[in-house]
């Protein structure tokens, strides 16, 4: 019922905004920044409400919300008011309120199934007190605490407990050494911060020795040979499939979108359609991406971790 109510809600909004002279729309690339239509990776709907902006922005991939935002200026560069992020199902994701562009008050997070999984209070922009994260079982992931401006301690604890990184906050940005953990708590990296940037870090394998070979900070996950190659994968695969008397009558066509992770071995899983643009073509690319060669994973911190990632496949219309 919750999520029916906010579908209505949001579609009344939409259909509001239509018929308003003011309401302005905003293609945005991937840094939501704003673009051309054949860059965009989303799109927002911004129209004056009473004294205040309110922006709603959404995935041009599948028209879906990704969250609403209030803010004082035409632009939206200064938050003020209430903001709501929300997960492909329709449920809240993020909820929380900005202050003179600063986060205010409760913030909460919540996973799909409306479970919570992130606790903080803020004030003047920085958590205060307490914060604290949660995995999918209950079991407290992050743990951070702050004083006045931002001043603080950061720990984090892998599943069984052992700890997964501890550092320390000035200003609410790193600042000086943090230790990242192996799961088996041998150190994987150390690095030096200076208000949140990086600038050195040393490597340790599993068993704790130094690692001076493929020592990352961060590395994204990446086809071996690179983009080009991951695009010749696609196309030659395409090339050889054997696509419904459908497409050749012309009859379907178009651009299905995907998303897959590359697990810590390199291998794609949880592939889906994001974006679907027929069933039977769905399912040709669905069974592409099925068979893509291992990927080299992404690392974090000198550990090798999951990285979410979407890839179109068009099916050109038959000349």
């Amino acid at each position: 019922m919750k999520t029916f109510l906010c579908s209505l809600l949001f579609l009344g909004f939409i259909q509001n905004l239509s018929a308003q002279q003011d309401t302005i729309l905003v293609y945005l690339d991937k840094d939501e920044k704003p673009c051309s239509p054949q860059q965009a990776r989303y799109y927002s709907l911004q129209h004056k409400d009473r004294s205040a902006w309110k922006k709603l922005v959404f995935d041009i991939a599948d028209d879906k919300v990704e969250y609403v935002a209030y803010f004082l200026d035409s632009f939206c560069t200064k938050m003020e008011g209430p903001y709501i992020s929300f997960h492909k199902n329709g449920q809240y994701k993020t909820s929380g309120r900005y202050l003179q562009d600063k986060k205010t008050g409760a913030w909460l997070s919540w996973t799909e199934n409306k479970k919570l999984v992130d606790s903080a209070f803020y004030k003047n922009g920085f958590i205060h007190g307490l914060s604290l994260k949660w995995n999918n079982n209950g079991i407290v992931s992050d743990s951070l605490f702050f004083g006045e401006e931002g001043n603080g301690e950061g720990r984090g604890y892998w599943p069984d407990g052992k700890r997964r990184y501890q550092g320390h906050f000035i200003s609410g940005k790193k600042c000086g050494q943090w230790t990242y953990y192996h799961k088996n708590g041998n150190p994987s990296q150390v690095t030096l911060y200076a208000n949140d940037s990086v600038g050195s870090y040393t490597c340790y394998d599993e068993e704790g020795k130094l690692q001076k070979k493929d020592c990352y900070y961060e590395k994204e996950a990446s086809y071996k040979g690179g983009d080009k190659a991951w695009m010749n994968y696609l196309s030659r695969r395409l090339s050889i499939v054997k696509l419904p008397a459908a497409y050749y009558s012309g009859e379907i066509f178009g651009t299905t979108m995907l998303q897959f992770i590359v697990d810590v071995d390199g291998r794609l899983t949880d592939i889906k359609v994001v974006k679907s643009v027929d069933p039977e073509l769905d399912e040709i690319a669905l069974d592409i991406i099925r068979q893509s060669p291992k990927w080299e994973p992404a690392v974090q911190y000198n550990r090798k971790i999951k990285a979410y990632r979407k890839q179109p496949i068009t099916f050109s219309q038959p000349q």
